[in-house]
């Protein structure tokens, strides 16, 4: 159960791994059902619309044709999720500009189907 919540939280098996002081295999055997949680998560993220009315964009159309404005293709967007806790998820998209990694960062309410920027970058890729 630690295993996942940490997985869940944003961890890496690498890490949980080392930390916990046992083999990568063994935490690899609990991580696919979270990571397809996260998946699955960041992906209701990216179809939900940005404002309330029903022609209003979703976030990974809008983020996609933003990025494509700063030379950024979609094949160098990487969507996550995590949720630290029992709090909120977290949906984080990852990109480069130039030689630089971003990243920008939602909070989001599933059961509302709701987004909240978090950072500038979101706030930029959303509003």
């Amino acid at each position: 159960r630690e295993i996942q919540a940490r997985i869940r939280a944003g961890a890496n098996a690498a890490d949980v791994a080392a930390d916990a002081g046992m083999p990568v295999e063994l935490v690899r055997r609990y991580e696919g059902p979270v990571l397809a949680e996260r998946e699955f998560v960041a992906g209701q993220a990216r179809a939900t619309r940005i404002g309330h009315d029903p022609g209003a964009p979703v976030l990974g159309e809008l983020v996609t044709d933003r990025l494509a404005t700063r030379g950024v293709g979609a094949e160098d967007v990487v969507w996550d999720a995590y949720r630290p806790g029992s709090g909120r998820w977290t949906v984080e998209v990852s990109f480069p500009v130039g030689d630089t990694p971003r990243t920008a960062r939602w909070t989001f309410d599933g059961a509302a189907r709701t987004l909240r920027a978090e950072d500038d970058e979101a706030r930029w890729l959303s509003e």
